[in-house]
């Protein structure tokens, strides 16, 4: 496959001359030690499509797949949805929480007007910009990690990665998961008793006693709860049986 921009050949992972693809389960030749270039190669992906196909599957992809991928993408048709009911459930989660950037921006922008104009509600607006951008990162990591768009997870800008080596891209999304599990749990433990007794008192903000200042601890458990169960999914693609 050709990535819009470069020259990359890399398919998502090797395989052998006789495979099966995982996408669509049937069986076909793949050309990646031929004399002569496989056929993949004309088929044109951006990187973004590639990154995604090479975290989603252990094996190089048919021809038909390929070309409909190369189809979709080319009509602007978003991706296939991952099988996993709680992976598109968090999908559609994050696709509710994209406009809190919006939010975030507008009241952090108004708190000049209301201040030097208005003079009142400034502190207020500052304060819920606060919480709402909490709960925004929160929920984007997981959603950045998960689409190959967070630059820990880019094979691309790792130092560590190598296209031609399935096995070294599996060990370092291992290692990148079991890292990332222990400090989730650590930080489900630990804070777990904090952020029942924020919400319990409806901790506020110290500085202006405006509410709300509870739903930053929230937000510290929902980031530790998305991002331990990317950590999983992560570590679980990386460890399982290889299927030819």
């Amino acid at each position: 496959m050709v990535a819009d921009g470069a020259t990359s050949h890399a398919a998502p992972r090797l395989a052998p001359g006789d495979a099966r693809c995982p996408r669509c389960g049937g069986r076909f030749r793949c050309g990646r030690d031929d004399a002569a270039p496989c056929a993949c190669t004309t088929i044109r992906l951006s990187e973004a499509a590639l990154s995604d196909l090479r975290a989603r599957y252990d094996g190089c992809l048919c021809m038909q797949c390929l070309q409909a991928l190369a189809r979709d993408e080319a009509a602007g048709t978003p991706p296939k949805a991952s099988d996993n009911p709680i992976d598109r459930g968090l999908d559609a989660l994050t696709a509710l929480a994209a406009p809190l950037a919006i939010v975030v921006t507008l009241l952090l922008f108004l708190q000049w007007p209301l201040r030097d104009l208005v003079h009142a509600g400034s502190t207020q607006a500052n304060d819920l910009a606060q919480w709402l951008f909490a709960l925004y990162v929160a929920v984007s990591l997981r959603h950045a990690t998960r689409h190959r768009a967070h630059l820990t997870a880019r094979d691309d800008l790792a130092a560590a990665s190598d296209a031609t080596s399935p096995q070294r891209s599996r060990w370092r999304a291992a290692g990148a998961a079991l890292c990332l599990l222990p400090w989730a749990a650590l930080l489900l433990v630990a804070g777990w008793p904090e952020v029942v007794r924020a919400v319990q008192s409806g901790e506020r903000f110290p500085e202006t006693d405006n509410p709300g200042y509870f739903m930053t601890h929230v937000a510290m458990l929902v980031l530790a709860l998305l991002a331990g169960w990317q950590g999983a999914r992560d570590l679980w693609r990386a460890l399982r049986p290889r299927h030819a």
